[in-house]
């Protein structure tokens, strides 16, 4: 239906301007979804020298929207098209405009970088060699909102999206250059925009924290210790009643490489006010946690949005350490949502569920029989098999579970035939009946 339009629609990218070129990515984008191989045809007609002549020609301002219809032609084009406009990058001189960007025009550069990322790994680590100067600057006097302004150079071009989005680790060549730019903060400085940001920044700025840690630990020990807590404290407010998503990922930044201090202390400033202890709090400060616990407080497993099943575990371990029953008690908050995960096994939760199972398995067996019943066998009939039909880490978990089920219970017939399935790929896309 789309075929004899796909000479128009390549003469409108190949002429457009920088207002259209928008709305010519997300025509791109829903091209690849719903027909790939039609995609790849379309950018068959698109000259590749007249898409490089609309960025040769495009201020910084317009960076983001080419950067967007570049990056989509990058994931719709054939191998020949994309190694075609690889060889025009060269005379678009990237690398010295780049330089040329400052804190306002940094989401235009970084959308670019990542499209160019898309063709050339080398080249697009190259501008953000050259923009250094300008993005540390913006991470320290905006540190609330320049993680996500600047993703495209964070995530993609660096190396350094969150860990479940990674298929692989960065590259020696990436770490040097995310290791540039943590060098070339100004620290103090930042430390400064940390404290005066909004609480609801708090998130963003956790996130660009970890990264600083995983790049320099040293960096980040230093910055910590710069930080306000009186004035992070100010920033919280009443929340303590029922701490958020924001609040805990502040916290897990503050302590990142095992320091107790000075979370500890301001943890329990508000021993009165906590209503509600999470798995995170659990593991910055287990006692105080397990006090909290033990005076009636509630538990939730799910308070980071999103039942992290492998940390759920830890936290459980953690009071187990210290008192058993209180431990039970945590399992047994977790007992309707665990059944609730079990009978899906979604691919997020592979390599996550194998921890809570063997902790259950040899510390709470009763609550693991339990659960066992409350698993929805119709639901995992069907679930088992086409959540993971292509994943080892899926196999894994379904044979955990098969030597956990009773040998007379329904679901061990449901595990036997998705492993026998899982042998035979060409067989996968059918749930067993």
């Amino acid at each position: 239906m789309l075929e004899p339009l796909l000479g128009t629609f390549a003469e409108w990218i190949s002429t457009s301007d920088a207002i259209n070129a928008s709305a010519l990515a997300d025509i791109v984008n829903s091209l690849i979804n719903d027909d790939q191989e039609l995609a790849e045809e379309l950018c068959g007609f698109v000259p590749v020298s007249a898409v490089a002549d609309r960025i040769a020609d495009a201020p910084i301002a317009d960076w983001y929207v080419w950067g967007k219809l570049l990056g989509r032609l990058a994931i719709a084009a054939s191998g020949e098209w994309k190694k075609e406009f690889a060889s025009e990058l060269p005379r678009l001189k990237l690398p010295d405009r780049i330089r040329a960007c400052d804190a306002d025009t940094l989401t235009d550069a970084s959308e670019i970088a990542h499209a160019v990322c898309c063709f050339d790994q080398d080249m697009a680590l190259e501008m953000i060699r050259e923009a250094t100067p300008q993005i540390a600057e913006s991470i320290a006097v905006s540190p609330g909102s320049v993680w996500r302004k600047a993703d495209g150079i964070f995530w993609w071009c660096l190396g350094f999206p969150p860990k479940f989005l990674r298929s692989a680790e960065p590259t020696d060549q990436q770490r040097a250059a995310a290791l540039h730019i943590i060098e070339s903060l100004n620290l103090p400085v930042l430390a400064d925009g940390i404290n005066g940001c909004s609480y609801r920044e708090w998130e963003s700025v956790a996130e660009l924290m970890f990264f600083i840690f995983e790049v320099s630990p040293a960096s980040s020990e230093r910055l910590v210790r710069m930080l306000s807590i009186d004035a992070l404290d100010r920033s919280v407010g009443d929340r303590w009643a029922k701490p958020t998503r924001s609040l805990l990922l502040m916290l897990a930044a503050l302590s990142t490489g095992g320091a107790e201090e000075p979370i500890r202390s301001w943890l329990e400033r508000h021993t009165d006010e906590l209503g509600e202890v999470s798995n995170v709090l659990v593991l910055l400060h287990p006692q105080w946690a397990t006090d909290r616990l033990e005076a009636g407080v509630t538990f939730n497993p799910d308070a980071l949005g999103g039942l992290h099943w492998s940390q759920v575990a830890r936290a459980i371990a953690t009071v187990r350490s210290l008192t058993t029953s209180q431990a039970d008690a945590m399992v047994e908050v977790c007992e309707g949502r665990l059944a609730s995960a079990l009978s899906r096994l979604a691919p997020i939760d592979d390599d996550e569920l194998p921890a809570m199972l063997a902790e259950m398995a040899e510390f709470h067996p009763r609550r693991l029989r339990a659960v066992i019943e409350k698993i929805d066998v119709s639901t995992a009939r069907k679930e088992w098999l086409r959540q993971g039909s292509t994943k080892g880490s899926h196999k894994k978990l379904v044979e955990q579970l098969r030597g956990l089920i009773p040998v007379d219970h329904a679901l061990g017939d449901v595990a036997e035939a998705v492993l026998v399935a899982l042998e035979k790929p060409h067989e996968t896309e059918h749930a067993p009946h």
